[in-house]
């Protein structure tokens, strides 16, 4: 079954070349160390999830939904 997280979750994607002072700052504000591709949840302030590259799986992320 694939799962509808769009009423759960509101998305971006950040454009790391274009964007690159945003990213850094969300790198240190939520303490997380910077890669890409990379997926941060974020829920009430804190970055409760993080994974990149190959690690990045739905499966994990339904956990925290």
């Amino acid at each position: 079954n694939e799962f509808d997280y769009s009423e759960k979750v509101t998305s971006y994607f950040l454009d790391l070349l274009e964007y690159r002072d945003i990213s850094n700052d969300i790198a240190s504000r939520f303490e997380v160390e910077h890669q890409s591709p990379q997926l941060l949840l974020i829920s009430n302030g804190k970055c409760i999830y993080d994974a990149s590259h190959s690690y990045i799986e739905a499966e994990s992320l339904k956990r925290y939904l």
